[in-house]
């Protein structure tokens, strides 16, 4: 008499055959590490992201000085200099 998969699988044959062949803990180590992996490579993308984009002080910094270059060049007066300092803050 053959054994039939529902017989097998009421037995148990079934249900522990890759954890009796070890399998099933090198599987459950491989998962724990791809799902660490991809954690990872997700963090790390976001903090390079955000690393890469500068900073709204950096960009104003940067027309300040860029303001303050025009005025020493005498390309605007102080009026004016004031005026645009005024509206980039």
């Amino acid at each position: 008499m053959g054994v039939t998969a529902a017989g097998a699988l009421a037995q148990g044959a079934w249900n522990n055959h890759m954890w009796d062949a070890g399998w099933g803990w090198w599987m459950a180590l491989m998962m724990v590490a791809f799902w660490g992996v991809v954690i990872w490579l997700v963090v790390t993308f976001v903090r390079n992201s955000e690393k890469r984009r500068p900073r709204h002080d950096e960009h104003l910094e940067k027309a300040q000085a860029v303001l303050a270059e025009r005025l020493a060049r005498g390309e605007i007066d102080t009026a004016e200099y004031r005026e645009r300092l005024d509206t980039l803050r």
